[in-house]
Parts: structure tokens; C-alpha cells; sequence
């Protein structure tokens, strides 16, 4: 998997956009990238290379500053929006997801999408 820890990801990093393409990158990756720049990042585009990992049981993304979200190429069994309050855009591009959904009960950290993308996705969601 992918991973962002110290060194590479001190405490001071401060990323507004991120742009990664890595083989291998699962649910687990891209929740745990959002979630260590939460404070900072805007924007991300995050894409799995190669066949996909399994999907896992249930991801929760989290970013409270993140407006735009692109992922491609990486599988979900339930997505979960939660503390995503300024997520705007969201796209999927050859994604898999049984579920998407946003947290239950979290009003100020339920995203408000203007937008939502979805293209050659598999999923329940999509139909």
C-alpha cells in the first residue's frame, strides 16, 4: 500500500493538492492519505495502478477541508462520506462500491455535493 508517515509526513506538512498513482492502492490507502492532510488538503486525485486489491469490508473518508475528490481504479465494498463538509466534486472513475453513503448523524460533516461523477464504476449505487 501507499503511505505518508514521518519522515516523508511530518507534523508542519501542509498540502493543498495531492496527485498519487501507485500500483496496489486499496481503500485503506486512500482513506488514511486523506485522513493524515486532513488540515490542509483541497484537492486530490488519487489512482490505483495495476489490478485492484480486494475490496475491504467498509472505508470512511475523512478531510475537512477537501472540495474536490478524484479517485480511480479503486474498489469499496460501503464508501462512506463523513467529515467532508466542504466536498463539493466528487468523481469515480473505474471504481467498485457496493455502497455509498455519508455518515449517519453528522450533519456538519455531511459533504453537500454539487457534483457527482461516476464512469464505468461498478457498484449497487449505480443503477
Amino acid at each position: 500500500g501507499v503511505a505518508l508517515r514521518a519522515p516523508a509526513a511530518p507534523a508542519f506538512v501542509s498540502l493543498r493538492t495531492l496527485d498519487v498513482a501507485a500500483r496496489g492502492l486499496g481503500a485503506s490507502d486512500v482513506a488514511s492519505l486523506l485522513l493524515t492532510l486532513e488540515q490542509s488538503l483541497r484537492s486530490a486525485s488519487l489512482r490505483a495502478l495495476g489490478p485492484a486489491p480486494t475490496p475491504e469490508a467498509a472505508c470512511a473518508l475523512k478531510a475537512m477541508k477537501l472540495e474536490h475528490l478524484r479517485l480511480e481504479g479503486v474498489r469499496f465494498e460501503t464508501l462512506t462520506l463523513d467529515r467532508l463538509p466542504r466536498l463539493e466534486r466528487l468523481a469515480l472513475a473505474r471504481c467498485g462500491a457496493r455502497r455509498l453513503e455519508a455518515a449517519a448523524g453528522r450533519g456538519r460533516g455531511a459533504p453537500s455535493l454539487a457534483e457527482l461523477t461516476c464512469v464505468n464504476c461498478r457498484g449497487d449505487f449505480c443503477v
